[in-house]
């Protein structure tokens, strides 16, 4: 039988790891409010300790501008600033390729149970990506 665990005895650390290439918020609701929602589910789970949104910079930076096509950028520039407004730190990846952001987030789920280390704490993972592996 599995038992699912009462709520926290002392307050642990969550931290939210949003992979927006994956995950893209969605147009019916404000992004504000969709952090709000977020954030408030993380603090029933303990002390929101981070908040941190992966975005992929699809510009090359050795290439000039004139000679690139990159595809549509992964947030746009007011869902940036809406993220930082309520919150959320925006991780901007500056490796063209596609599995750049998943190793960039892998690299955070690491920090993240390296500085949490004998200690009780939880991450809420929005991806699209099968991480099962690493937990």
């Amino acid at each position: 039988m599995i038992q699912r665990p009462g709520p926290p005895t002392e307050a642990q650390n969550v931290y939210v790891v949003w992979d927006i290439e994956n995950v893209r918020p969605p147009s019916s609701c404000p992004l504000p409010e969709i952090v709000r929602k977020i954030k408030d589910k993380a603090k029933t789970l303990g002390r929101m300790k981070e908040f941190v949104c992966f975005s992929a910079d699809r510009v090359n930076p050795s290439k000039p501008v004139s000679a690139q096509n990159p595809s549509k950028p992964s947030i746009s520039l007011l869902h940036k600033r809406e993220l930082q407004e309520s919150g959320v730190s925006v991780e901007e990846v500056p490796d063209p390729k596609p599995e750049a952001a998943d190793k960039f987030i892998l690299t955070q789920l690491l920090k993240i149970a390296l500085d949490e280390a004998g200690a009780n704490f939880a991450v809420i993972l929005l991806s699209g990506i099968f991480y099962l592996f690493v937990v």
